[in-house]
């Protein structure tokens, strides 16, 4: 059970599914999950990315919830994180009528979602800003990229010529390792 494109902003793709466990009740934990796609594709139901762990998770009693973000053209990667943290923020605001724990959250990303939760959680104040709180930890599956210049500065794919630009400030500004800033929830890196 759950709901389907519950909105976090105007635009349509600032857009999130809600998966409920069947048992219902109060205060479980959340799994908040950014799916990948480049910066540039991908969808919040992508089969193998969101409705693999919403099959181990859900009957475990987490509520799952898998948010769509603007992509690149339309949008940067820094504005990508921003939407990401709005999400956040709108999701735990309405974490207890779902029968989540808003301070109960996991945040999960795949890929360039990977990118985006890993750089929302090394500089927590862009989610705070949004009026996110303090969420439990962060799992980062598959990074599309940690340390920005270092992946720009060596062989990559020409795509991060396109979604990164040719501005080392830039690399900068979206890297999780140079946001990295004082106390952070902690992260799992697979």
């Amino acid at each position: 059970t759950g709901m389907a494109d519950m909105p976090y902003g105007a635009d349509p793709l600032q857009r999130m599914d809600v998966y409920l466990p069947a048992a219902g009740g109060t205060r479980a934990p959340v799994i908040f999950m950014v799916h990948g796609g480049a910066w540039r594709t991908g969808d919040k139901a992508m089969s193998r990315v969101v409705q693999e762990k919403v099959a181990r998770w859900v009957p475990k009693g987490f509520v799952f919830i898998s948010v769509n973000y603007r992509l690149y053209p339309a949008v940067n990667v820094l504005q990508e994180a921003q939407d990401v943290a709005t999400a956040l923020a709108a999701a735990q605001s309405r974490a207890a009528s779902w029968g989540g724990d808003a301070s109960r959250f996991l945040l999960m990303g795949h890929s360039a979602g990977a990118h985006l939760v890993s750089l929302i959680t090394a500089s927590p104040t862009l989610a705070q800003r949004e009026g996110a709180w303090p969420w439990l930890g962060t799992v980062s599956l598959d990074s599309a990229a940690l340390n920005v210049p270092a992946v720009m500065t060596a062989p990559h794919y020409p795509f991060y010529d396109e979604v990164m630009g040719s501005n080392p400030v830039f690399w900068t500004a979206v890297s999780p390792y140079h946001a990295l800033s004082g106390p952070v929830p902690p992260f799992q890196f697979v």
